[in-house]
């Protein structure tokens, strides 16, 4: 594989874009939504290996206590808890360390604790504490909310150097429910599956609140009220902490995903790759063609895609064929700075499902493609969080950037001496590669 890294402007997207890098496939609906971004910390039922609960963002891993176990959740995998013992503590770290802005959320189920003080997550119980977000009576000062169905209350609180505020709502128990809450260093927001709700007493899932928040050596812990020591009963799921206070587009957008989730595997997934392709040798005229599109992190191929049967090719360069590539299934992604994002090109002659042959000859001189020209501009695109969806050119020199080509002249590769017999290998056309920064 050549890899290179151009001395101009490779790519104008920040490094921590690449370190949290999610694509979607153009025309579908994603099967996940990105992560949004000041993600610290976030922990769900799917990395727990023993009595470790994994960080699966940056690695401020949790130890599972008492009476935890691991359950279907809402999102693969859940924490269950069995409201006596069962909580998990994660060492205090100083990316915990919050001054103007926070977030949490998490789904959560009830299964019981009536009247208990359970606790989803927190860094210190009332004002002894930045955050926290838990049940508490319905009644209670803070937030004052009556009328709930099940008299559950669940809130978000945090303390500041002005003292503490909190919002909240009902929740009923025996379903799941997207629970998050906010602080801008204007208000303290909570939101219910996706929406600041009202109580039925008129109280307002948002209140004003100022100030730094405070900060202590207190662990963060998930499921457990360290003041009372009282622990959650039922299920929590894909915690999350944010250094900022989300907006409430980005809380829909987790609610809305749903069972799909945010996306995990890094790149979630990849719009297709447009090529522009001509025959090498105009005597192949009528023969069909396959494409396949690999997309590699270093050497590990997490995605690739065919088009098969590819017809009216022809060897004018001025006519040449525009190709869509969908890739598949994202597995093995990871990408981090220092990383190398490739793209790997082949060819061979058009082959139907079966493995029978595409209408057309069995062989063939070889297959174009061109780039890197402004008629020309062969690319794949993906959206890397936070950024919208961008295209990347594949440039001469074997490597990709998201600088759009500015020549009139294309630059080809081929692949050569297509055959269907013996067995009808792909031949690569060439490798495009970017080094992150």
């Amino acid at each position: 594989m050549h890899t290179t890294t151009p001395t101009g402007p490779l790519m104008h997207v920040s490094l921590s874009v690449f370190l949290l890098l999610t694509m979607v496939v153009s025309g579908t609906t994603a099967a996940s939504v990105q992560p949004p971004a000041g993600l610290v910390s976030w922990w769900d039922g799917d990395a727990v290996a023993g009595t470790t609960a994994k960080d699966i963002h940056d690695g401020n891993d949790g130890t599972l206590m008492g009476g935890v176990n691991i359950a279907p959740g809402i999102v693969g995998n859940a924490f269950q808890f069995d409201g006596s013992s069962g909580n998990i503590m994660i060492a205090h770290e100083t990316a915990f360390d919050f001054t103007t802005g926070v977030s949490a959320d998490a789904w959560v189920f009830i299964s019981g604790g009536d009247g208990n003080y359970q606790s989803v997550v927190n860094k210190g119980y009332y004002s002894g504490g930045p955050f926290e977000l838990r049940m508490t009576r319905e009644g209670d000062p803070y937030p004052f909310i009556l009328g709930c169905p099940d008299k559950h209350v669940i809130y978000f609180a945090v303390t500041t150097n002005n003292g503490l505020q909190s919002a909240g709502a009902c929740i009923t128990k025996g379903v799941w429910h997207h629970v998050a809450g906010t602080y801008d260093g204007t208000a303290v927001r909570f939101y219910l599956d996706g929406q600041i709700p009202v109580s039925p007493n008129g109280t307002l899932g948002e209140v004003l609140q100022s100030g730094t928040l405070i900060q202590n050596d207190l662990p963060v812990s998930i499921g457990w009220n360290g003041a009372f020591g009282e622990v959650w009963a039922g299920l929590i799921d894909e915690v999350q902490i944010f250094n900022r206070a989300l907006t409430a587009a980005e809380v829909q957008s987790i609610f809305a995903a749903g069972s799909a989730g945010q996306c995990k595997t890094l790149p979630c997934s990849l719009a297709p790759a447009t090529l522009w392709m001509s025959l090498k040798n105009s005597d192949d005229q009528g023969t069909q063609f396959d494409l396949r599109t690999e997309v590699y992190i270093n050497t590990t191929l997490v995605s690739a895609g065919i088009t098969r049967c590819i017809a009216g090719v022809t060897r004018n360069p001025t006519k040449a064929t525009e190709v869509a590539v969908p890739f598949g299934a994202i597995t093995n992604g990871a990408l981090a700075g220092g990383d190398s994002l490739s793209l790997k090109v082949l060819a061979r002659i058009g082959t139907n499902p079966d493995d029978s042959k595409c209408p057309g000859h069995t062989n063939a001189a070889g297959l174009r493609l061109y780039y890197d020209a402004m008629s020309r501009p062969s690319r794949f695109s993906a959206e890397i969080a936070p950024d919208p969806l961008t295209a990347f050119f594949l440039h001469d020199d074997e490597f990709l950037d998201d600088i759009a080509p500015t020549a009139t002249a294309a630059t080809f590769q081929d692949a050569s001496k297509l055959n269907f017999s013996g067995g009808n290998p792909w031949h690569e056309i060439g490798t495009w590669s970017m080094t992150l920064p």
